[in-house]
């Protein structure tokens, strides 16, 4: 039996991970974006060390994020991250808030551009079919962020000058 998680905590691998959990964004003008673990990758039966699929919240504050802060809120952009986007910039998984509280569901995605007739239709990270063609046009690709693309993605949408 696993002892209950302790927050806050910086991963090393997605050992620790389970979707809900969330951590904070520093901007550059001082306040707070959110990360979100929506899924940790599992293949064949066994979870990818350093894989997961993670959102940005479509949330920001003066003060990090905590569960409370985060009610109601929706998702903003999702993508395929690696462990580091969490920790390269020193963040901590800061708590975890059941997706399911606030709607939160994985989005339907394709596996790659939809004029190929090989990509997937997934769920996350799990492939569920096949897309039909009027599926392939609406649907989003699913993309595999760099370490810095979700502060990236944060400074663009919440980010204000401080100069």
């Amino acid at each position: 039996m696993m002892k209950p998680l302790a927050y806050p905590f910086q991963p090393k691998s997605t050992a620790l991970l389970v979707p809900g959990q969330f951590w904070p964004i520093e901007l550059k003008s001082g306040r707070f974006a959110c990360g979100r673990v929506l899924q940790v990758a599992d293949r064949y039966g066994k979870r990818h060390s350093r894989m997961f699929f993670g959102g940005l919240m479509d949330w920001t504050d003066d003060a990090p994020p905590t569960s409370e802060r985060l009610a109601g809120r929706r998702l903003g952009r999702v993508g395929q991250m690696h462990i580091k986007t969490i920790t390269h910039s020193g963040a901590e998984i800061a708590g975890c808030r059941e997706l399911a509280k606030d709607g939160i569901v994985l989005p339907a995605m394709l596996s790659g551009s939809p004029e190929d007739p090989n990509c997937a239709l997934v769920c996350g990270l799990d492939i569920v079919g096949l897309p039909s063609g009027e599926q392939r046009t609406p649907l989003e690709t699913i993309s595999t962020w760099g370490s810095g693309v979700l502060n990236i993605l944060a400074e663009e949408r919440f980010g204000t000058s401080t100069s």
